[in-house]
């Protein structure tokens, strides 16, 4: 095994997986903390990057915990990393039906509230004759269907 020089980068060779799985994962951002330089793992987990002995690495993917690493390797040697498959919970979930309440500090424009006591000023059975006229701007085109 030979060691290199402090100063002197090597061509560090590795594969990143999940931890407890043998699949490589795709994808892993590799980067360097000193040049900022960013790789990525190939489809298998396999990475290739330039190292210095001085160097700190950051692993990253999408719902792994981020591992850094440094350390001394030969460059004969491959680089086994493992990350941590994060768990992560909802908490909450909010359903909108696109009809929400705002302070009149914040509504821009011009709003009519139809509440039940202007629809029932008007006796009809068709709701569309309740409506008309209750606010401006809301026209209603009648006509007759050809059949």
């Amino acid at each position: 095994m030979t060691l290199t020089g402090h100063g002197q980068q090597i061509a560090l060779k590795g594969k990143v997986r999940g931890k407890g799985s043998n699949a490589g994962l795709q994808g892993v951002k590799i980067q360097d903390l000193k040049s900022r330089k960013v790789q990525y793992a190939d489809v298998e987990g396999l990475f290739e990057v330039r190292y210095n002995l001085r160097d700190t690495l950051i692993f990253s993917a999408p719902g792994y915990s981020d591992l850094k690493w440094s350390g001394i390797i030969s460059a004969e040697d491959t680089l086994q990393i493992e990350l941590q498959q994060l768990h992560q919970y909802i908490d909450e979930v909010v359903v909108s039906t696109g009809y929400y309440n705002i302070p009149k500090e914040r509504a821009t424009g011009s709003f009519t509230h139809v509440g039940n006591k202007l629809i029932q000023r008007e006796p009809s059975t068709n709701i569309l004759d309740r409506l008309e006229g209750v606010a401006n701007g809301v026209n209603f085109i009648r006509g007759t269907a050809n059949k």
